[in-house]
C-alpha cells in the first residue's frame, strides 16, 4: 500500500503537531504520535520504529487499531523522521566550524 497523502494539523491547546490523513483507507483521521523509539532488529540487521499513537479525530470509524494502519502511520513517521535527519545533516554541513581544504 503506497503512504498516503497527509497535513500537519496544529492543536492550539497542546504543543503536539497532530498528522491528518488526506486520502485512501484511512481518509480524515487526524492523530499524533506520542513516544518514539527504535528497536535494533538483529536477526535481520535492521532498526524498526516503534511508536505510541492518539486518534483525535475519526470520522468515518475507520479501524485504527489494524495492523495495515499501524503500518500506514508507520510509514508516514519513517518519512517525517527522513526529513528531519536530512535537515540536520544539511544544517551540520553548513555550519560546520571546520573550513573545507578544496
Amino acid at each position: 500500500m503506497a503512504v498516503p497523502k497527509y497535513s500537519y494539523q496544529q492543536n492550539p491547546s497542546n504543543e503536539l503537531t497532530g498528522f491528518k490523513i488526506e486520502d485512501g483507507t484511512y481518509k480524515d483521521v487526524i492523530y499524533t504520535y506520542g513516544k518514539v523509539s527504535w528497536n535494533e532488529d538483529k536477526e535481520n540487521d535492521k532498526l524498526k520504529l516503534k511508536f505510541d499513537y492518539d486518534i483525535h479525530e475519526n470520522p468515518n470509524k475507520c479501524n485504527t487499531d489494524s495492523g495495515d494502519f499501524i503500518n500506514v502511520i508507520g510509514d508516514i513517521l519513517a518519512i517525517e523522521v527522513e526529513k528531519e535527519n536530512n535537515a540536520d545533516s544539511r544544517e551540520d554541513r553548513e555550519n560546520s566550524p571546520t573550513e573545507s581544504n578544496t
